[in-house]
C-alpha cells in the first residue's frame, strides 16, 4: 500500500503519493480549479499554475494557506499539462517550459534541495531558488525595479558640483533601485511568506502562526518572455487600472505660494493665452490650515479646511476650475492636531488616535475604525468636488500601518483607490510606493507586488540636475518590471540646480520634452516651472511639446489601455520587445513608448545636443523632420531645443487630436492618424467614456487602422468600423490621414468616390501633398462611427523603394 497525504483545497480532498516509488500523474489542460494545480509531498505542496508559473509552498505543521492575500489576490488559472513523478527521492514536477526537482523530506525549499530547469534564449539553465534570507545569493542578473523615492539621497547628501560649473551641471545623488520581476537569468522566485491575508471587499489579517518552518513562494520561469512574466503578474495579483483620460493630460503644481486669486486670474489664463493645453491642478500644501480663525499651531500643512486667506471661497473655485475643464486634486500630510476643528470627529470615530505628544496625531491604517476616520475627514472635499488626492507620504511621523504582511505606503493607496471606486470613479492614488516613512530605503516583506493595481508613482523631491533627469528616464523603464504602468515624476525637478532657484533653459525644454513621452505629465518645483517664465527658446520648445503631448492623448490612452488588458508598461524597455538584442541592454536610458514610439531622451546641456540612439531592427522615422533610419544600428541624432529623438516604426500609426485647452474641449475634434511609409502596418484606436468604470463592463470600442503598403492601384489606408459601445459614443467621427514618406499619388479615392485635391492647409474635405516633406495629407467628412472608410492613394509609393 502506498502512503498517502491528504491536503484540502477548496473543499476537495486530494491524495498526492509520496513515497520512492515510480509514479506519473497526467493532468489534463481542459480541467479548471485549484485542486486539480496541487501537489502535495509531505509538508511540501506545489501548485502549477501556468507552464511557466509554480506556487512552492512548505508547511512544517502541513497547515497549508489557501486564502488569498494581499499580494496574491487570485489563483485561478486554467490547468496546464503536467506530470508528477517521484524519482530516486526527488518529486518531479514537469510542465512543457519547466521541470522543477525537490528531494523529499529535506526541509524548506534551498538551493541544495530544489533545483528548477528552463530554456532561456535557446539554452538549458538550471535555478537554484530560495526562500531562505540567511541562504548565500544565488547568481542573478536582474534588470531592475523600484525605489520608493528620491528624498533620502535628496536631502541627506549633498550634490557634486565641480568649481566654476552652474547648479544643473552638478552630480545629484540618486537612490539605488531594489529588484524586479525580470532578469537575463530567465526566472524570478517572489517571496509572500509573511504578506497579510486578504480577500477584496474584506479587511486583512495577519498570517496565522506556524509550528516550525513556513515558506510561500511563487516561481516564474519566462526565460526571455518578460511580457508573459509581466502578465502573469498580474494575472496573479490583478491588473492595474485604467486612469481617467484627463490624466495622461497635463497637470501642474506649485509649491507652495499659489491661491485662490493665482489660479483664476494668472496662472490658468496665462496657460489659455498661450494656448497650452491644462487639464489638472494638483495644489500643494498652501490650501490648508488646522485652524482657520487663527495662526497655525503645529505644522500649517497638517490642517483639513481651507486656508481662508489663500482660498477665501473654496466652492466657488472649485466650481469655476470644473467650468473651465480642470481637475482638482489635493496635497494631504496625514496627521491632525488637536486644534483642528475636525479633530474630534476623527478621535471619536477611530476610537482614539495616535498621539504623537506635541498635540498632533495620526492614524494606525491597519485599523478599521481608523481608516473609517482618515476617510471621514476627506469627506467634505469629496463632496465639494476634489477630483482626487496626492498622498504627500505615507506615514507622517505618527501615523503608520501596524499590521505586519501590509506595506504601508500600498495600504492606504488601497484605501484611496477604493473610497473613488466606491463613487464610481477610476480609483488610484498619486503617492510614493513600496515602503513608507518609518523606512525610507528599504523594503517591506510583502513588498510593492500590489502597489500598480492602486498608485500612480509619484516619485518625490530631486535636485535639478542632468543626471536626475537621465536617471528619472531609467526609473520609469524599471519600475515597468513590478508591473508599474504609471510613474509620475516632477517635471522640471523639485528643487531647481543646487542650491535651488529656477532650471537653466536648456535643462527645462529637454526636461518637459521627456515628460511628454512619460506615463503622466506633471510639471511641479518650488520655483518656476511654466514655459513663458524662461527664455525664447525654451518656451517655445516647452510650448509646442506640451501640445504634442495633449495632441498625442488617443495613443497615449489606448496605450494605457493596452497596460491594462495585458500588463505590458506604458515605458517599455528596449528587452521587452528585443530580449535577444544585446544593445536593447546596453541602451537602457531608451525605451518604447507604447508599441510605434521610440524615444531616446536628451540628458546632456546645451541648445544643441547629439545622442548617441541604437536602432531596433526594422525601419524608423524621426517624427520631427522625417529622416528615415534602418536598424539594428546607432546613428548620432542632432536635436535642437526645438527637436528631441522620437521614432515611429515603419508602418506605424500614430493617432492623434489637435491642440485643445483641455481634453473634453472639442469631443468632436477630428482624429489625425499619422502614417508612417516603409512597412504594412495596423493598429488598434481605442476609446471609452474617459472615465468612471464601465470599462471594466465592456462599455469601450475599437478600431482597426490598416496600412497596406503596396495595395492595387497604389497604397491604401482603412479605417474599419467602430467595434463596440459606450455611453456618449459620437453617431459620426471625423478623420484626418498624413501618410509620411511616400511620392506623390496621381488621385486619391475613398471608397467609390474621387477625392479632390485643395491647397495646402485648407480644412476639406480633400487632399494635398507637401513636397518637402514628402507626406499626403487627406482629410475626411464626417462619417457614421460604425461605417468603415477606405483610402486609395493611386500612384503613391514609398520614397525608398
Amino acid at each position: 500500500m502506498i502512503p498517502a497525504t491528504l491536503a484540502l483545497v477548496a473543499g476537495l480532498t486530494v491524495a498526492s503519493l509520496t513515497d520512492g516509488a515510480m509514479l506519473s500523474v497526467s493532468l489534463a489542460a481542459s480541467r479548471t480549479g485549484e485542486s486539480a494545480q496541487i501537489v502535495v509531498d509531505g509538508p511540501a505542496r506545489f501548485a502549477v499554475l501556468t507552464p511557466t508559473l509554480i506556487r512552492l509552498e512548505y508547511a512544517a505543521d502541513r497547515r497549508f494557506e489557501d486564502s488569498t492575500t494581499f499580494n496574491v489576490v487570485n489563483r485561478h488559472f486554467p490547468v496546464p499539462v503536467f506530470r508528477t513523478t517521484v524519482e530516486e527521492g526527488w518529486r518531479v514536477i514537469r510542465t512543457s517550459s519547466l521541470t522543477l526537482r525537490y528531494r523529499e523530506g529535506s526541509g524548506p525549499f534551498g538551493p541544495e534541495n530544489t533545483a528548477v530547469s528552463l530554456a532561456v534564449n535557446g539554452r538549458q539553465v538550471v535555478a537554484h531558488p530560495s526562500l531562505d534570507s540567511s541562504a548565500p545569493p544565488t547568481p542573478s542578473h536582474n534588470l531592475g525595479g523600484w525605489q520608493r523615492s528620491f528624498e533620502p539621497w535628496t536631502y541627506h547628501h549633498r550634490p557634486t558640483c565641480p568649481s566654476n560649473a552652474s547648479g544643473a551641471t552638478c552630480q545629484a545623488t540618486l537612490p539605488p533601485l531594489h529588484d524586479g520581476l525580470l532578469s537575463t537569468d530567465g526566472w524570478y522566485l517572489l517571496d509572500d511568506t509573511q504578506t497579510a491575508l486578504w480577500n477584496p471587499g474584506s479587511w486583512p489579517r495577519p498570517r496565522p502562526q506556524h509550528v516550525g518552518a513556513f515558506q510561500d513562494g511563487y516561481f516564474f520561469g519566462y526565460g526571455h518572455d518578460y511580457k508573459l512574466a509581466l502578465h502573469e503578474l498580474a494575472q496573479l495579483t490583478g491588473p492595474a487600472p485604467l486612469l481617467p483620460k484627463w490624466m495622461f493630460g497635463i497637470s501642474y503644481t506649485r509649491c507652495c505660494t499659489y491661491g485662490q486669486s493665482d489660479y483664476e486670474n494668472r496662472v490658468v489664463p496665462d496657460f489659455r493665452a498661450d494656448h497650452v493645453p491644462l487639464d489638472a491642478l494638483i495644489v500643494d500644501t498652501q490650501w490648508n490650515t488646522s485652524t482657520p480663525s487663527s495662526a497655525p499651531s503645529v505644522q500649517e500643512d497638517d490642517g483639513w479646511n481651507w486656508n481662508p486667506t489663500r482660498f477665501p471661497h473654496p466652492q466657488q473655485f472649485l466650481d469655476w476650475a470644473h467650468a473651465h475643464g480642470l481637475r482638482i486634486a489635493l496635497n494631504v500630510h496625514p496627521t491632525i492636531e488637536e486644534v483642528d476643528p475636525r479633530f474630534r470627529r476623527a478621535d471619536r470615530i477611530a476610537g482614539g488616535l495616535l498621539a504623537a505628544g506635541d498635540g498632533s496625531f495620526g492614524w494606525n491604517w491597519s485599523d478599521p475604525r481608523h481608516a473609517e476616520s482618515f476617510t471621514s475627514v476627506h469627506e467634505p472635499f469629496a463632496r465639494q468636488g476634489i477630483d482626487f488626492w496626492w498622498l504627500d507620504w505615507c506615514c507622517d511621523r505618527i501615523s503608520r500601518v501596524a499590521m505586519p504582511g501590509l506595506t504601508p505606503d500600498t495600504w492606504v493607496n488601497q484605501l484611496y483607490a477604493e473610497d473613488l471606486a466606491r463613487g464610481g470613479q477610476r480609483g488610484f492614488a498619486l503617492s510614493r510606493i513600496g515602503a513608507s516613512t518609518q523606512d525610507w530605503t528599504g523594503t517591506y516583506p510583502s513588498g510593492p507586488w500590489a502597489e500598480h493595481r492602486y498608485s500612480v508613482h509619484f516619485t518625490g523631491d530631486t535636485w535639478s540636475t542632468w543626471n536626475t533627469l537621465a536617471f528619472e528616464s531609467l526609473m520609469t523603464i524599471r519600475e515597468g518590471n513590478i508591473g508599474m504602468p504609471y510613474v509620475s515624476h516632477d517635471i522640471g525637478g523639485y528643487l531647481g540646480p543646487p542650491p535651488g532657484g529656477k532650471d537653466s533653459d536648456d535643462l527645462y525644454a529637454r526636461w518637459v520634452q521627456f515628460g511628454a513621452f512619460q506615463p503622466v505629465l506633471r510639471l511641479h518645483g518650488t520655483a518656476e516651472r511654466l514655459p513663458w517664465e524662461y527664455g525664447p527658446a525654451a518656451r517655445a520648445s516647452a510650448d509646442s511639446f506640451l501640445q504634442l503631448r495633449e495632441a498625442l492623448i488617443p495613443y497615449i490612452y489606448a496605450t494605457a489601455r493596452e497596460a491594462y488588458d495585458t500588463a505590458v508598461p506604458m515605458v517599455r524597455g528596449l528587452y521587452l520587445e528585443y530580449p535577444e538584442e544585446p544593445m536593447a541592454y546596453r541602451f537602457d536610458h531608451e525605451y518604447m513608448f507604447g508599441d510605434e514610439v521610440l524615444v531616446a531622451p536628451v540628458t546632456s546641456p546645451g541648445a544643441v545636443a547629439s545622442t548617441q540612439v541604437w536602432f531596433p531592427p526594422g525601419g524608423w522615422t524621426d517624427l520631427f523632420t522625417g529622416v528615415r533610419y534602418r536598424g539594428p544600428g546607432v546613428a548620432t541624432v542632432v536635436s535642437s531645443l526645438e527637436r528631441m529623438p522620437v521614432f515611429v516604426r515603419a508602418g506605424g500609426i500614430v493617432p492623434m487630436k489637435p491642440n485643445m485647452d483641455h481634453i473634453d474641449a472639442d469631443p468632436t475634434a477630428a482624429t489625425l492618424l499619422e502614417v508612417m511609409a516603409g512597412e504594412d502596418g495596423s493598429y488598434r484606436l481605442y476609446d471609452d467614456a474617459g472615465q468612471g468604470r464601465g470599462y471594466r463592463r465592456g462599455e469601450y470600442a475599437w478600431t482597426l487602422v490598416t496600412h497596406d503598403e503596396r495595395g492595387r492601384g497604389g497604397g491604401s489606408v482603412t479605417i474599419g468600423a467602430a467595434e463596440g459601445t459606450y455611453p456618449g459614443q459620437p453617431a459620426y467621427r471625423t478623420f484626418a490621414v498624413d501618410v509620411v514618406g511616400v511620392s506623390e499619388p496621381s488621385s486619391i479615392r475613398v471608397g467609390s468616390s474621387t477625392l479632390g485635391r485643395m491647397v495646402a492647409g485648407a480644412t476639406g474635405p480633400g487632399w494635398w501633398y507637401d513636397t518637402l516633406a514628402g507626406t499626403v495629407h487627406v482629410v475626411l467628412e464626417p462619417t457614421p462611427t460604425k461605417q468603415s472608410v477606405n483610402i486609395v492613394m493611386a500612384g503613391a509609393r514609398d520614397m525608398l523603394r
